[in-house]
C-alpha cells in the first residue's frame, strides 16, 4: 500500500522525494517503516493520504515529523 508512493519498490515514486526527505514513516498497523528522520507514525491509510497531500489526514497521526510534512 505505501511501497508505491514512496518509490519502495521502484526507482521513483509518486511523491517527489523532496516531500519525504527527513521524515521516517511507519505504519503502525502494518509493522511498515520507510526513511530516516523525524517520525511520523500512524495507521496505513492515513500516512497514506498525508504522504500524497491530504491535510485531513494529518490529526490522525502523532509525531514530531507530522508538521514537517504538512508544511510540504
Amino acid at each position: 500500500m505505501l511501497d508505491f508512493p514512496t518509490g519502495v519498490r521502484a526507482r521513483a515514486g509518486f511523491v517527489p522525494p523532496r516531500r519525504l526527505r527527513g521524515l521516517r514513516l511507519v505504519a503502525d498497523d502494518l509493522g511498515w517503516t520507510w526513511g530516516a528522520g523525524a517520525e511520523v507514525r500512524g495507521p496505513a491509510l492515513p500516512l497514506a493520504m498525508a504522504v500524497l497531500g491530504r491535510p485531513a489526514a494529518h490529526p490522525l497521526l502523532a509525531g514530531p515529523g507530522v508538521a514537517l510534512l504538512a508544511s510540504r
